[in-house]
């Protein structure tokens, strides 16, 4: 295998822009407060669901507990709102007439998320998450919340600003050995991306010496859920730490990924995602490839990745050799490339700054 990379679209996203609304649109405003004391519920992540349960629309909650949103058409519609760390709150339904312009306040009950206590042991038998015990169920759950804010949010949402870099590591020391890096403005659209899930599934996390990565959009997706068996690991757990594991179903015949998102205890934030590749063939001396993943929420609720890296074994030819091959005195001699392993590479990025609606920018520190 040679220089494996990651396919990246930092420097190939058009400036993009959030389409706007259709005027006459059928729109529902409101505030989001908290049951009880009734405080601005801010950073609230509000899905439109129609009659089908599909999401029309989202939006984030203000600092006031404000939102904004549009139905696609007519109809009747409820709203689903995910708070990190509390329980779901889904409204009865509400209608919205053509061109209506509907007003709503949502008392959200307080219902803390507990992660403390968590049934399913590491090393339990590969199953699905859509048929697990409740407490790889309220993890998956905690987890998928952040990454739809994820895949949300870089859709159009953020302007980043993105360093990406590239390193070589020494083998045996793992100490930095080359490094080059650039940076660029990613307006309105993700930090990275990569192939739909669809295509990963069907074709796997390898394309020629490009190894890819799974983002927001990949990991929500159904064709993951059913490629993949989930389990907790615990390992972390001095870290104050609780992982959701997924590793391929058994049989999976193409190159695929297994890690863990680690999520707060406490908090039921995801912090971090750590995989390895799966199904690859690596040279002598080299152990794996894998990558690793930084999640961020912002001030306004918003939530991407700010760190990402992949690492893999790069080769260089070493010499070119004669070779007799054949039998019973039938000789042929043909030429027999040797490569050789030489480092790992290691190609990567990070968010220095995100700039949210209404033109405030948040710096982010540079991760490594």
């Amino acid at each position: 295998m040679g220089r494996v990379g990651m396919l990246v679209a930092v420097f190939l996203a058009p400036l993009l822009s959030v389409a706007a609304r259709p005027a006459g649109a059928q729109e529902l405003r409101g505030r989001v407060l908290e049951q009880g004391s009734e405080m601005p519920a801010a950073g609230a992540f509000l899905s439109l669901l129609d009659s089908a349960a599909g999401r029309a629309d989202a939006t984030l909650s203000a600092k006031d507990g404000a939102f904004a949103l549009a139905g696609p058409g007519p109809g009747s519609y409820r709203v689903r709102i995910e708070r990190i760390g509390y329980r779901t709150w889904t409204s009865d339904p509400i209608e919205l007439a053509a061109g209506a312009a509907v007003s709503r306040t949502f008392v959200v009950p307080i219902q803390l998320v507990s992660l403390e206590k968590l049934s399913v042991r590491v090393g339990d038998q590969c199953q699905s998450s859509r048929g697990s015990g409740e407490g790889l169920l309220t993890l998956w759950t905690e987890a998928k919340k952040a990454l739809r804010v994820t895949a949300w949010s870089e859709k159009g949402r953020l302007a980043l600003d993105v360093r990406r870099f590239e390193r070589d590591l020494d083998p045996t020391t793992r100490q930095v050995v080359a490094q080059s890096s650039v940076s660029a403005v990613v307006r309105a659209h993700r930090a990275f991306t990569t192939l739909p899930a669809d295509t990963l599934s069907t074709r796997g996390y390898l394309r020629g010496d490009t190894l890819l990565a799974p983002d927001a959009d990949v990991l929500l997706s159904p064709s993951f859920a059913s490629d993949h068996c989930f389990g907790v690991d615990r390992s972390r757990r001095s870290s104050g730490l609780v992982g959701l594991a997924f590793r391929p179903v058994p049989g999976r015949a193409v190159p695929d990924v297994r890690g863990v998102l680690w999520v707060g205890r406490a908090t039921a934030a995801l912090r971090t995602m750590d995989f390895t590749y799966t199904g690859l063939v690596f040279p002598r001396g080299a152990d794996s490839a894998g990558g690793h993943l930084d999640f961020d929420r912002l001030s306004n609720g918003a939530w991407l990745v700010s760190n990402w890296r992949i690492r893999a074994p790069a080769t260089r030819k070493s010499a070119d050799r004669a070779v007799v091959t054949g039998a019973w005195g039938m000789h042929r001699v043909r030429q027999d490339t040797a490569w050789k392993f030489t480092v790992y590479h290691v190609e990567g990025g990070e968010v220095v700054s995100a700039g949210l609606p209404g033109g405030r920018t948040v710096l982010l520190g540079p991760a490594g």
